[in-house]
């Protein structure tokens, strides 16, 4: 099992922008050269006796020449996202205390709708047994609605909401 350590993007980073700058070219004219393409100032070169000493297979000449431009983008672009990255855990943190914080209310909404149904609910109950007296009914204890007429319409206009109809198309 091996452990990967995090690189020092910014370390690397300077290790690429202190390096001859770029891009990087082979020279065809010599056996074994990588020179900047602006100002031919020499990156690699194998020149004398030495060059029987250097063999660089062209998958490593195109590394070591894509590496140039190819590995500062590439950190650039590592740091930005890992900035973007911690941006956006700030965000979901931020997101989600409101989140929790908009939870506890709706429960606490939901707790007060509770008892709130519940009171409506005792005055449709009071105002339906008065009516179930008036109407010769059987009732429970003394009239708590003098007013007749209101009651009735307390006992009309509360049915649906305590009690509101499933549609049939809802109900399967």
């Amino acid at each position: 099992m091996t452990t990967e350590t995090k690189r020092d993007l910014a370390a690397d980073l300077a290790i690429c922008e202190a390096a001859t700058p770029g891009p990087w070219r082979r020279l065809a004219k010599y056996e074994c050269a990588v020179v900047n393409t602006d100002t031919f100032a020499e990156v690699i070169s194998a020149r004398g006796d030495d060059a029987v000493y250097v063999d660089i297979e062209p998958e490593d000449e195109r590394f070591i020449l894509e590496s140039r431009e190819g590995w500062p983008h590439a950190i650039r672009r590592a740091i930005a996202a890992e900035a973007e990255v911690g941006r956006q855990k700030q965000s979901y943190r931020k997101l989600r205390a409101l989140h929790d914080e908009q939870c506890a209310r709706a429960s606490e909404y939901y707790a007060e709708m509770k008892t709130l149904r519940d009171h409506v609910m005792t005055v449709y109950q009071k105002a339906r047994n008065d009516c179930a007296r008036w109407d010769g009914g059987q009732c429970v204890g003394l009239p708590v609605f003098q007013d007749r007429a209101f009651a009735r319409r307390l006992v009309r206009d509360l049915e649906p909401i305590l009690f509101p109809e499933v549609p049939a198309d809802a109900a399967s």
